[in-house]
């Protein structure tokens, strides 16, 4: 049955992913999600103190733990809210005891599931998102926070790289403790100023991403490669 699929694929890894399971000749579209997301019509005023917000799965993967081991070494105040199902109940309680032991000036919240229809409206009230992620094929978190002008602060590990890097974000250099303490850090020590012109340089950031995608979407893919097929 697989062997007439047409796979959808958000990124060239997910692509080797399919191939490594399914086979070499596996027929592929390579498309980002770009037509879930319409930008906000401009950004959110920046928080004092900032607010932190980490939205994804409570599972290993994502990174949390080594989040709340780097607030360990700040001494700023910020509030940091966390979103997202408890994916592994032991990873999750081991959080919930990391959180406990950052400073005074951290405040830590574990907020549950966003439904998806809250997503935009709750993200884009914070000054700057936190995925400590070991890997993504996409990273949808990571455009819905960019989408509603909210940087993101991320290790080189996703397919949104070269958009933070020029100014929708922080590249945070290493994905250790010691290097999101660092980022974090430095970050806390921009400017209000500073902040809110990261805030417009995520949504610059993500509009001209958006601009450089193709026209229509994975469907219309999928019609012209049908087409294709039915003419070979």
């Amino acid at each position: 049955l697989h062997r007439s699929v047409v796979w959808h694929c958000t990124s060239d890894a997910e692509v080797d992913d399919v191939r490594t399971i399914m086979g070499l000749r596996s027929d592929v579209i390579v498309r980002p999600n770009d037509t879930l997301f319409t930008p906000a019509a401009e950004v959110s005023a920046v928080s004092a103190p900032p607010r932190l917000l980490f939205f994804g799965r409570l599972a290993p993967i994502k990174g949390l733990d080594l989040l709340l081991e780097a607030l360990r070494e700040v001494q700023k105040p910020l509030t940091l809210d966390i979103y997202g199902p408890e994916e592994d109940a032991a990873y999750t309680e081991r959080c919930r005891s990391l959180s406990q032991a950052t400073s005074p000036e951290v405040e830590v919240r574990f907020l549950g599931p966003l439904p998806h229809e809250r997503v935009a409206a709750t993200v884009r009230g914070y000054d700057l998102m936190v995925a400590p992620t070991a890997s993504e094929n996409f990273g949808q978190s990571i455009a819905e926070g960019l989408s509603v002008g909210v940087p993101v602060m991320v290790s080189d590990v996703t397919p949104w790289t070269t958009v933070v890097q020029p100014g929708a974000g922080i590249l945070v250099p290493e994905r250790t403790a010691e290097s999101w303490a660092a980022s974090l850090n430095d970050y806390l020590d921009r400017s209000t100023n500073a902040r809110a012109e990261l805030k417009e340089g995520a949504l610059a950031g993500f509009r001209d991403w958006l601009g450089h995608r193709a026209t229509g979407g994975v469907l219309s893919d999928l019609e012209a490669r049908v087409e294709a097929r039915q003419r070979s």
